[in-house]
């Protein structure tokens, strides 16, 4: 079964970590998210892209923490097939161009 990513919501989901795998090409986002709209707690997921051609990141991270209860990921727009996908952030960005995104969740 395909993930179709525009119907996942990152609004109010948490910023774990991000890791860069520069020998590979290969960045890796761990996040907590709601897995639908009235679930009531966030869930483990992981956002993996290959093939990574270019990669930026504009963090604060006080903003980051200060944020983490309620959310400090604001939207994304992800890249259907190759191409750019955009993480906001409360005061950042994450922009990663990949050939492939994959999205594991625990829900």
């Amino acid at each position: 079964m395909e993930i179709d990513f525009a119907d996942i919501e990152l609004h109010d989901a948490r910023l774990i970590s991000v890791s860069a795998d520069y020998r590979r090409c290969k960045v890796v986002v761990l996040i907590e998210y709601y897995p639908t709209s009235n679930a009531s707690s966030r869930v483990p997921a992981t956002i993996r892209f290959d093939g990574v051609t270019h990669f930026n990141e504009i963090i604060d991270l006080e903003d980051l923490q200060s944020n983490a209860a309620a959310g400090n990921i604001s939207y994304w727009i992800p890249s259907e097939g190759s191409g750019t996908t955009y993480i906001h952030l409360a005061r950042g960005l994450i922009s990663i161009a990949a050939s492939t995104l994959v999205f594991v969740s625990d829900a």
